[in-house]
């Protein structure tokens, strides 16, 4: 039996890596565009610079450092040290992955280069639970129609619980 990995097994984990990075993309312009929504309603959640410079017409230019330093302004969504390191890990992942993981063809840099993509994706599904649960929340609260409450773009319950308790656990510790 041949347990080799194949190059284009390294090359399919990093394609799901990056897919897991613009999911997180995704679902931080979804939860600006609700936060937008939700102050028209509540006015009492967003800050005024974040109202002023989330400009949801050049939404789909923002970087995601743009996105996380805009979600940022609102301090009640507590992710501050969260969006900074997924954001280093992004960034190492984008900019250096392939001098850090792909100079050589050893099976021991091959699974290690698999190992970053798996974590880079457990991070990413972590990170757009959290910021689906906060979306799950403001259209909840916004929507008065629950049932049209899309769960593949809003979150569920189950995120909401998600980032719920982890806050909780990370204020008493």
């Amino acid at each position: 039996m041949n347990n080799e990995i194949h190059k284009d097994d390294v090359y399919a984990r990093i394609g799901m890596a990056l897919v897991s990075i613009q999911r997180v993309e995704r679902a931080c312009k979804y939860l600006i565009i609700c936060l937008k929504i939700a102050d028209k309603k509540t006015k009492f959640f967003s800050s005024e610079e974040f109202l002023e410079r989330s400009n949801l017409d050049k939404l789909d230019r923002y970087t995601l450092g743009s996105l996380f330093r805009l979600l940022n302004l609102n301090r009640n969504i507590g992710l501050e040290k969260e969006f900074s390191a997924y954001l280093r890990l992004r960034n190492s992942f984008v900019h250096s992955f392939s001098t850090e993981y792909l100079t050589g063809h050893s099976e021991l840099q091959k699974m290690r280069a698999i190992d970053a993509c798996f974590e880079i994706g457990r991070l990413s599904q972590k990170m757009e639970r959290y910021i689906r649960g906060i979306t799950y929340y403001f259209a909840f609260s916004c929507i008065k129609d629950h049932s049209k409450i899309d769960s593949s773009v809003f979150g569920g319950k189950e995120d909401y619980e998600l980032y719920l308790r982890d806050r909780l656990t990370n204020i008493e510790t």
